[in-house]
């Protein structure tokens, strides 16, 4: 291997020479993480063909553990000259809040021939948060977690979901089906440096469009094919 030279003066002016041979570096990164969250729904059937329901999702609130540490090391011809170090091991624990979940559907079945339903969902984003403890981290590392925060609360807000959907058997073996989804973007607001405010977005709509037909025999074979659109508008 080539080995470089290297020129050491002490404080004494007396110069050594020595030659190098290798670096390692190393960075260790772990985290752990559990979430927990609770789903609420009703189902309706007053008769007739119809059916309907309403859900409520609390947020997630999510633990994240982290730590991590480094560590780094130079080898020389001359080990009086090689050394390591390490530093102290770092510790983060936070946790995350995600948006509150609420949503309404009705559907209607016509026998074993057609069903129609609709589903509408709202999420609040603005909602979404991070939980520090002020006492277990660096006042740098709370202040990047508030900062993040009120970022949150004033680019975010509440995200809307249509889904419509209608599947029709001409006949017991075939299925034709066909969708519609409509969704807006949750984050209204962005931060402009020039500015130094935030600035309204243009409203945005992802909408996706689908159709498919499926078959399924009386025995054990099926088969089911579908095709989607997705494209966007703007206000």
């Amino acid at each position: 291997p080539i080995l470089f030279e290297n020129r050491f003066t002490d404080s004494n002016g007396v110069e050594s020479v020595t030659y190098f041979h290798n670096a390692t570096y190393r960075h260790n990164y772990s985290v752990d993480g559990s979430g927990i969250f609770g789903k609420l729904g009703i189902i309706v059937t007053p008769g007739a063909g119809l059916r309907f329901g309403a859900t409520v999702q609390t947020p997630t609130s999510t633990t994240i553990k982290e730590q991590w540490q480094d560590m780094g090391s130079t080898t020389f011809s001359d080990s009086k000259f090689s050394a390591e170090a390490e530093s102290e091991l770092g510790r983060n624990e936070y946790s995350f809040n995600s948006p509150w979940r609420f949503g309404l559907g009705a559907a209607y079945t016509l026998g074993k021939i057609a069903v129609i339903s609709a589903d509408y969902e709202v999420a609040g984003y603005g909602g979404m948060k991070f939980k520090t403890d002020r006492h277990d981290m660096s006042e740098a590392d709370y202040e990047y977690f508030t900062g993040i925060n009120e970022d949150i609360q004033a680019s975010y807000g509440a995200a809307h979901y249509l889904r419509l959907g209608a599947e029709f058997k001409p006949i017991n073996v075939l299925a034709v089906r066909a969708g519609y989804n409509l969704g807006t973007v949750a984050q209204k607001k962005y931060y402009d440096s020039f500015e130094n405010d935030y600035l309204d977005l243009e409203q945005t709509y992802t909408q996706n469009i689908s159709f498919g037909v499926g078959y399924s025999s009386k025995k054990s074979f099926f088969a089911d094919l579908a095709c989607r659109y997705t494209f966007r508008t703007h206000e």
